[in-house]
């Protein structure tokens, strides 16, 4: 069954005759001289080629949530890696590349998720040789919206779910009123636990979160994020 291929701000994709499956994708876009551009991911045998750029707004409230995200790694001795880290989920049958990814130390401990080195490389257990996480990280940070139809949200819903985050963080910067969102994850799908005043509770970081936006110089938006 061939893999179809959907493509966003981007022409002229041809598909590798190779890759047919989530290990031929893998060792495809995992060799060292794989392009960084766009983007690649795999979703249930379909292949996503995601050619945007970030906005000025994204590429802030991004920033924001990741410095949050990263000082709660470092305070709790969690991990958390940022975009470039590719996610992949082999029951899922997902391989992406998310806006975040974070896990506590007991998480990994019960091997939930996990430091990988492509379909093919067994012969190293060196961290810093990882190209990949595999598993269900605890907090799964996306940029949102999902390009195109609504059919390629409820798709890309779908993939979420499969991967099984213990949080879905979804950063919006369209929705100025509550440009976070905290889902967690259920057998049915995703919903959320409690907001208040913008704030969304986290049960990873125990607190309510809150990413809050102003007017910053020249106009532009300034985000940071609140805890409590």
């Amino acid at each position: 069954m061939a893999l179809n291929v959907r493509q966003f701000a981007y022409e002229g994709f041809s598909l590798p005759t190779e890759v047919t499956d989530l290990t031929s994708f893998r060792r495809w876009v995992l060799n060292p001289e794989f392009p960084k551009t766009p983007r690649y991911a795999f979703l249930d045998r379909e292949i996503w080629v995601d050619g945007r750029h970030d906005s000025f707004a994204v590429n802030q409230a991004r920033l924001a949530v990741s410095i949050a995200l990263a000082r709660h790694a470092n305070e709790t001795d969690g991990t958390f890696f940022t975009t470039g880290m590719r996610l992949t989920h082999i029951q899922a049958s997902a391989s992406f590349e998310p806006e975040g990814i974070f896990w506590t130390r007991d998480w990994e401990k019960r091997g939930l998720v996990d430091y990988g080195f492509g379909p093919d490389d067994n012969t190293t257990t060196d961290i810093n040789e990882s190209c990949e996480i595999v598993g269900s990280p605890e907090i799964l940070l996306s940029v949102m919206p999902i390009p195109g139809s609504l059919s390629n949200r409820r798709l890309f819903d779908a993939a979420m779910l499969s991967v099984g985050p213990r949080e879905w963080w979804q950063v919006d910067v369209k929705d100025l009123r509550a440009p976070l969102k905290i889902l967690n994850c259920g057998r049915e799908g995703f919903y959320a636990r409690r907001e208040s005043d913008g704030f969304c509770f986290s049960e990873v970081m125990k607190r309510f979160v809150r990413l809050k936006v102003k007017d910053g110089r020249l106009g532009l938006p300034k985000f940071s994020v609140e805890e409590r």
